[in-house]
């Protein structure tokens, strides 16, 4: 049938698909932690006021509540761990993570 010539010439021309981690593109957004692509729909943040570099939130380590206090808050900025520690610029995570300051 014409239906069974098309899917053996499709399947010999075209390579499977392949998962994201395979694919020999550069990613577009790498991760700055594991380097894998950024996804649209994946949880990720910015690094606004260093490097400029997406990472996702779960290489980041931040918590759900907290990446969705940075993402909704427009005053509140990210910083990755690494231009946090070359630049030390003040950080609103502790404010978040710290339990302290309630008190």
């Amino acid at each position: 049938s014409k239906r069974g010539k098309k899917q053996n010439r499709k399947q010999d021309k075209t390579p499977p698909e392949s998962p994201p981690e395979l694919e020999p593109d550069e990613p577009s957004y790498p991760c700055g932690a594991c380097g894998k692509e950024v996804n649209d729909d994946d949880d990720a943040i910015l690094c606004e006021s260093g490097c400029d570099i997406w990472f996702h939130r779960a290489c980041t380590g931040l918590s759900q509540s907290a990446y969705g206090y940075l993402t909704s808050e427009e005053n509140a900025e990210w910083i990755c761990d690494s231009c946090y520690t070359s630049k030390a610029i003040s950080l609103t995570k502790p404010k978040i993570a710290s339990p302290l300051n309630s008190n």
